[in-house]
């Protein structure tokens, strides 16, 4: 995401755990966790967030030109995982680790 100096994002949150990461310039975050606190999120400062947390975000207005940040949403989900190609020669087409060979998949939750 990028915020021009003086844009919002304002008081919501999100269905899932999310992690928002400054990548340039510098935008401050706040919670509704009972803390008070307002984190500076500056290049390479990452702050996690549990699923339904109230929240904001903003770009301080005497910020010099762009901010941008890296906003994942941890859902959880599973993806597929590349199959040995069948008989007809098609590498895991329209199989998941559920359907086909999920004894084999990795474990991708915790």
């Amino acid at each position: 995401m990028r915020f021009r100096p003086g844009q919002s994002m304002i008081r919501h949150s999100a269905a899932h755990p999310i992690t928002v990461q400054c990548l340039t310039g510098h935008v401050r975050y706040g919670c509704e966790c009972g803390c008070g606190q307002v984190v500076d999120l500056v290049p390479g400062v990452v702050v996690h967030m549990p699923a339904g947390l109230v929240h904001w975000i903003e770009a301080p207005a005497d910020n010099e030109g762009e901010s941008v940040f890296l906003l994942s949403m941890l859902t959880g989900e599973r993806h597929s995982v590349p199959q040995e190609p069948d008989e007809a020669g098609a590498a895991g087409a329209d199989h998941t680790p559920d359907e086909a060979g999920a004894e084999d998949a990795p474990n991708t939750t915790d």
